[in-house]
């Protein structure tokens, strides 16, 4: 399991590696809706998901937590799944600062850690 570091910062860039595989995230925070978004592009720049709102996903006594990119068929996206974490079973959904805080977390798993075939 890799957690997703968030900055203090609505809009931000940061290139992690999954799976062996260099991928660039962009979370950005929408004031309109007020929800984050994540998009993901593989190591040359292209964009494979785009626009992903961050909503729990799992909590500490989900029996069956959901993933967030699983759900799409897409080339070259990372084999494993993200989850957004609520970490102190608010039933909420993610604010502004809820990452950066520790309230929520944004997790990856290896396809190898889920089972994924």
């Amino acid at each position: 399991m890799r957690e997703i570091t968030f900055f203090n910062v609505p809009d931000f860039d940061q290139t992690v590696t999954l799976e062996r595989r260099a991928y660039t995230i962009n979370l950005k925070w929408n004031t309109r809706s007020e929800s984050w978004y994540m998009s993901i592009s593989d190591g040359n720049g292209n964009v494979l998901l785009s626009g992903i709102k961050l909503v729990s996903s799992y909590s500490k006594h989900s029996i069956y937590p959901l993933g967030i990119i699983r759900k799409y068929s897409v080339e070259g996206i990372p084999k494993g799944e993200f989850f957004v974490v609520d970490n102190y079973e608010s039933g909420t959904t993610p604010k502004r600062d809820s990452f950066v805080s520790g309230s929520f977390s944004l997790v990856y798993f290896e396809r190898s850690e889920i089972g994924h075939a």
